[in-house]
């Protein structure tokens, strides 16, 4: 669902609990780049979502995230087309 330089937050099912070790092999296809990571169970959200806290990545591994982060960041900087946007009208109590 969501990844950072420090770790990750997946959606699914495991049989796990928090603070157990986990190991994980991803893709992160914008960067061509296939992780196997080692990872603590940092919280549980529900029976579906885990966010997992990365250990000891290789450096490689960090680069990959890296790269995949920035150009995400970078996505998010880009100008956006709004003319389809309403305008809205300020609030005046």
């Amino acid at each position: 669902m969501n990844i950072s330089e420090s770790g990750v937050l997946l959606q699914g099912t495991m049989e796990a609990e928090a603070g157990q070790e986990v190991a994980l092999e991803f893709k992160i296809a914008d960067v061509d780049a296939t992780l196997n990571v080692k990872g603590r169970i940092a919280r549980k959200e529900g029976n579906d979502r885990f966010g997992v806290e990365f250990m000891g990545l290789a450096p490689e591994d960090k680069n990959a995230i890296q790269l995949y982060v920035m150009g995400r960041m970078m996505d998010l900087t880009r100008e956006r087309d709004l003319s389809s946007v309403g305008v809205r009208k300020p609030f005046h109590p």
